[in-house]
């Protein structure tokens, strides 16, 4: 019941998460991380709520709920600057999605190739047919689609290799792995597979300068984590994209 009323009552907001570019550091546009102001348990993170809407059938429209508010957000930045929104397996089954997040983006006036759509792996695809003419509408009407958090469950390279993506989002649990030769070659080997199927590389959970040196040379295209700024409410990013999105944004 709390979970219905927030999101008629518009108490969910999407946090901003900088993406960067991994040479350079520069600014290219945010991850939109779900938050559920409760008003009596407080500021939740996804973890707590996300199943539950998965459970009960209200992601869709929790998902356009947030896509509405990144949109209002979005007008007022750079046009450069893109936006990312996680969608759930149980969405790819709706083949009205495309339509609705097209008609959302429209209304605000937003072009297409200004989002991307995350894929998480929360769950198992359901019926993959349909979710891989959910995906290929999407990116033929010019909307970005990665796959998220790869490499951290077992439905990874099944999704890899039925669905068209645009992108890799490699987890965090990588990172790890840079403490050895062979976790060197396992990285590389991923950014390799990568640009092999003509995708691009997003590593995320970057916490320290050892991190972001330690990945030099592997050839990601962007980076996100700690190291360039936490999730933060729209008035944070727009602040930071003020101060043109300054190189290693955490390490002050």
């Amino acid at each position: 019941m709390d979970l219905r009323s927030g999101i008629d009552g518009r108490e969910f907001q999407p946090f901003y998460q900088p993406v960067v570019d991994f040479p350079t550091g520069e600014l290219l546009g945010f991850e939109c991380l779900a938050r559920w102001a409760h008003p009596r348990r407080g500021l939740l993170g996804p973890d707590s709520f996300i199943p539950l809407a998965e459970d009960k059938g209200y992601i869709g429209d929790l998902s356009d709920a947030l896509l509405a508010s990144a949109v209002d957000d979005a007008r007022a930045w750079p046009q450069h600057l893109r936006f990312s929104i996680n969608v759930s397996p149980v969405q790819l089954q709706d083949a009205d999605l495309p339509l609705r997040l097209l008609r959302r983006l429209h209304e605000g006036g937003i072009e297409p190739h200004r989002l991307t759509v995350e894929l998480t792996e929360s769950r198992p695809v359901a019926d993959m047919a349909m979710a891989r003419r959910v995906v290929t509408t999407l990116r033929e009407a010019g909307i970005k689609v990665v796959l998220d958090d790869f490499g951290s469950g077992s439905a990874s390279l099944l999704s890899l290799h039925h669905l068209p993506f645009d992108g890799l989002k490699v987890d965090r649990s990588f990172l790890v792995a840079l403490d050895s030769e062979n976790g060197r070659t396992i990285i590389r080997t991923v950014v390799d597979l990568a640009r092999s199927l003509g995708m691009s590389t997003v590593i995320e959970g970057i916490e320290t300068e050892e991190q972001f040196a330690g990945l030099q040379g592997m050839g990601f295209d962007r980076a996100q984590g700690f190291l360039f700024g936490r999730p933060m409410p729209a008035s944070a990013a727009a602040r930071l994209i003020a101060t043109r999105g300054l190189k290693r944004l955490g390490a002050r």
